[in-house]
């Protein structure tokens, strides 16, 4: 709360992250807040309502696989809807290198079908790599080195 407030008093303009990349990534004045609902998701709700209250977006980036949590459980599930109807960004959070491996999968395969099942539900404009403490599979250099193919198949940007 202190540094939304502290950003609004100097004239910061706040965003999501898709619209940042949609206004050319401004260098000055303008903050994006990025959630990535990793751990405990039941505090999402208490960061939708500050965030709300101080009028400022926000992306929230959720896991669908390979986390410790359901985003499709009954009230985390209305709590990621009501944010979106509210004007929150709802983003994909995944490691689908680490998935694919683990389950003897193909990691392009893991993206589309993960960003087309989050889909269904919300307005999914973008992804984050999820990446655990012990870094073991980092999915970002995947990413970048198809990110092209992965917005054609996943309609990402």
């Amino acid at each position: 709360e202190f540094v939304i407030k502290k950003g609004k008093s100097l004239n910061y303009n706040f965003c999501t992250v898709s619209d940042y990349f949609k206004l050319g990534c401004p260098k000055e004045k303008h903050i994006v807040i990025r959630h990535d609902v990793d751990l405990q998701p039941g505090s999402v709700q208490q960061l939708v309502d500050c965030e709300k209250e101080l009028n400022v977006p926000a992306t929230y980036y959720v896991r669908v696989c390979g986390s410790p949590y359901n985003v499709f459980d009954y009230s985390l599930f209305k709590t990621f809807k009501d944010a979106e109807s509210l004007g929150f960004e709802i983003g994909l959070h995944s490691n689908p290198v680490e998935f694919a491996r683990i389950n003897n999968l193909d990691t392009m395969d893991v993206i589309c079908s993960e960003a087309k099942m989050l889909s269904q539900f919300f307005n999914v404009k973008s992804m984050a790599c999820h990446r655990d403490m012990n870094y073991v599979y980092n999915s970002l250099p995947f990413v970048e080195d198809n990110w092209k193919e992965i917005k054609e198949k996943t309609g990402l940007e």
